[in-house]
């Protein structure tokens, strides 16, 4: 009966996980914890009505890198990834094509137009500039300053207030 309560909880704040008995985990990487045989396991499922690459949570199993912005700035030109930045970080800039971030608290997102047509997931951005095409930035939290020139470009909040 708690399970009901706990979907019917997550279905009316925009979440949406299935519970599989004993299913195989879906991430890229080492489990921190092995649910065993008897336990349930979290599966990503889309929220009705956003395409699943609209969604922070469809990348969470799917990251390639970890970058961490000590030196006060990430560049990202690897190219075909999921890049997550681990810090807050004064300025990112991505120049990889179809790669994808998940970034914390950013001061400057640049997106060069050597990248292109993937999405960007931000906590909260002080200005975010665009000049690649078919890209989607969200962000949580704030209103930044936005520049968006790329063709079929846009940077919005986030619809879904994922955390």
């Amino acid at each position: 009966m708690w399970s009901l309560s706990v979907v019917a909880t997550l279905a009316l704040s925009g979440c949406a996980v299935e519970v599989v008995p004993g299913a195989a985990p879906t991430s890229v990487g080492e489990p921190t914890t092995d649910p065993g045989p008897d336990r349930p396991t979290a599966v990503f499922i889309p929220s009705p009505g956003v395409e699943p690459e609209g969604q922070r949570g469809y990348y969470a199993g799917r990251i390639t890198e970890k970058l961490d912005c000590a030196g006060g700035e990430v560049i990202i030109e690897v190219e075909d990834e999921v890049v997550q930045v681990t810090s807050d970080c004064p300025r990112v800039v991505l120049r990889g094509d179809g790669t994808s971030v998940l970034a914390e608290r950013v001061g400057t997102l640049q997106v060069d137009a050597t990248a292109g047509a993937s999405y960007v997931f931000l906590r909260s951005a002080t200005t975010i500039t665009v000049e690649a095409d078919f890209m989607t930035i969200y962000w949580d939290e704030g209103n930044p300053g936005v520049q968006v020139t790329g063709f079929d470009s846009k940077a919005n909040p986030n619809p879904l207030k994922e955390r």
